[in-house]
């Protein structure tokens, strides 16, 4: 699979007021916040010519048991909200996490990268 554009909704700087509402969203069960990020992003992504031609929303999947822990995966809110405002389908369950990893936040980038390549299956 080849990506041909990727953007950004923030820049991320620690200690902000985003790393905290992030922080809600992903370990304070503010699944809200989920909808709100997509909102913000799905209509700056509608209004640019770049993404009118995309097929999906993939949401990029936690492992089953850190998904059970949490009780929802932050990134499919967000998906399933740009989805909405893209006019595009929101397709779960195509990509399979095959390994539970620690945090991957708290590695080197390169390090990151290297877990990532192990980790996803398409089915």
């Amino acid at each position: 699979m080849n990506i041909r554009q990727a953007t950004a909704l923030c820049y991320f700087q620690k200690n902000s007021i985003l790393e905290k509402l992030l922080y809600q969203l992903k370990y304070g069960g503010q699944k809200q916040l989920g909808t709100y990020f997509g909102t913000l992003l799905g209509k700056e992504l509608k209004s640019s010519i770049d993404y009118q031609t995309i097929d999906a929303i993939i949401p990029v999947p936690l492992h089953r048991k850190r998904q059970r822990k949490r009780g929802y995966n932050q990134v499919s809110l967000f998906g399933k909200t740009i989805a909405h405002y893209l006019g595009v389908p929101f397709i779960e369950n195509v990509l399979v996490r095959t390994q539970n990893t620690k945090q991957l936040a708290k590695n080197l980038y390169r390090d990151r990268k290297k877990y990532l390549k192990m980790l996803f299956v398409w089915i």
